[in-house]
């Protein structure tokens, strides 16, 4: 199947490679097909990344803020790279007058940074096999004893965003065991703590011996730019598959047991095994099956959803009653089966790791709810049973920041009885934040009556 769409990006390829928009207009010779993958075209036919594109809109470039409502409603982050790109594209190179444009908004893959042979003008579709510059065995250079570290991180720094939508990051490197030892050109394997145990990324050091930051990467839990730090900046190669390379096989393989923090790769085993790990020219293509495995799934998940309401639309129940049956169902299912896919298998406030202890709730009510936000992951939290009904009877809240706010209703028994206390924080993502406003809203509300 053709639906790696491949497009010259011209003067605007700097601006797609650091906001993760696209914009092209809505006219012969563009194209008029859907397509799943994009591939900015650069200066002299290279081809250096492989996005997804996760939503496209049309409009006048002129109003981009008719869509903001509708952006907010997917993911908030969404119109904010477009009023970015817009912004400075506006300053540097405007548009082509008189015709509507097609914005894609897209998220990094892999690297490819390969030139491309074929010149390609406007706009041309690809399968995976036709592209031969997709292969990891092609676009990663093999490690040595030399070159290569593996740093590790855990949950206060939110790596997963701040790599997808930053073209680079700030690492830390004042510990003895590297400081003024890894270079440019270094390769960094990214390990990630419980309860990932395992590394997702690669990365390639393009600047060492920093004294103080220039990535400001403050809104995923790092330092703002000027930050005095002895640091090095460490720029994406590539993302691994599923659950990356697991601890256990770098054991298996020749990694000393011991606390992963930053240390050089020495080992021969170990380095052989990541070489041959890097060399794999199916991995990209991996990646793809897995997003359309996962596309296939969220298809399925709301097929099921449908069917559940139809099998209790037959049964004569009415009002409450009805909408309470349709909620257990599906919470029971579907919905806590996707907060298990997308977060840590713990209660997120106070740990609690047991399946059967962890109850999928909902921020803002099923019943408030649009069909698309009723299984949307971003819309819940996996809570223990204590957590759940203070959260559901609108007792906790969070602000933003992910601080914990107590009902002042409580009383100093209720709050040690229940395991809260202030002073406890939970990790939120931008669609989370999203909901919780109105959560607030309802929490300041039930304050003023109790």
């Amino acid at each position: 199947m053709k639906d790696i769409l491949a497009m010259s990006a011209a003067q605007t390829y700097d601006l797609v490679k650091h906001h993760f928009v696209h914009a092209y207009p809505d006219k012969s010779p563009y194209p008029e097909a859907k397509a799943k993958y994009f591939i900015p075209v650069g200066p002299g036919g290279v081809m250096e990344d492989l996005f997804l594109i996760r939503y496209a809109i049309v409009c006048d470039p002129n109003d981009i803020k008719s869509k903001k409502k509708e952006l907010d409603a997917r993911d908030p982050i969404l119109y904010k790279l477009l009023k970015d790109y817009h912004d400075k594209r506006n300053s540097f190179y405007g548009y082509r007058e008189g015709c509507d444009f097609v914005f894609l908004f897209l998220f990094p893959i892999c690297a490819i940074r390969q030139p491309f042979k074929e010149h390609i003008r406007n706009a041309k579709y690809f399968s995976v096999d036709e592209i031969p510059v997709i292969g990891q065995g092609k676009t990663l250079e093999p490690i040595t004893a030399d070159n290569a570290w593996i740093f590790s991180y855990n949950s206060s720094f939110d790596i997963h965003w701040a790599l997808s939508l930053l073209p680079s990051i700030d690492w830390d490197v004042r510990n003895k065991a590297v400081k003024g030892k890894v270079k440019k050109g270094d390769v960094v394997y990214l390990y990630g703590a419980a309860p990932e145990q395992a590394i997702k990324y690669r990365c390639r050091v393009i600047e060492a011996d920093k004294t103080e930051t220039t990535v400001d990467d403050s809104e995923f839990g790092g330092n703002p730019a000027g930050t005095p730090c002895d640091c090095v900046e460490l720029e994406l190669e590539c993302r691994y598959e599923d659950d990356g390379i697991p601890y256990k096989a770098l054991l298996e393989h020749g990694l000393k047991k011991g606390v992963l923090t930053k240390r050089r790769i020495e080992d021969p085993d170990l380095i052989a095994f990541l070489r041959e790990y890097d060399a794999d020219n199916n991995h990209i293509e991996n990646w793809l099956r897995s997003m359309d495995r996962d596309h296939d799934e969220e298809d399925n998940e709301l097929s099921e959803t449908e069917e559940i309401i139809e099998e209790i639309d037959a049964l004569s129940l009415k009002g409450e009653e009805k909408e309470a049956l349709v909620k257990v169902r599906v919470n029971q299912g579907i919905f806590r089966d996707r907060l298990l896919k997308h977060y840590p298998n713990k209660c997120c406030l106070c740990g609690v790791e047991s399946p059967q202890l962890l109850i999928a709730s909902h921020i803002k009510p099923w019943s408030e709810c649009k069909d698309d936000e009723r299984l949307d992951p971003n819309n819940g939290f996996l809570m223990c049973p204590s957590h759940d009904k203070l959260f559901d009877r609108h007792l906790i809240t969070f602000k933003d920041d992910g601080s914990i706010q107590i009902s002042d209703s409580l009383s100093a028994n209720d709050v040690k009885g229940m395991h809260v206390k202030a002073g406890m924080k939970i990790k939120l993502t931008a669609g989370n934040k999203k909901y919780l406003k109105e959560h607030r809203k309802a929490f300041k509300e039930m304050n003023k009556k109790r």
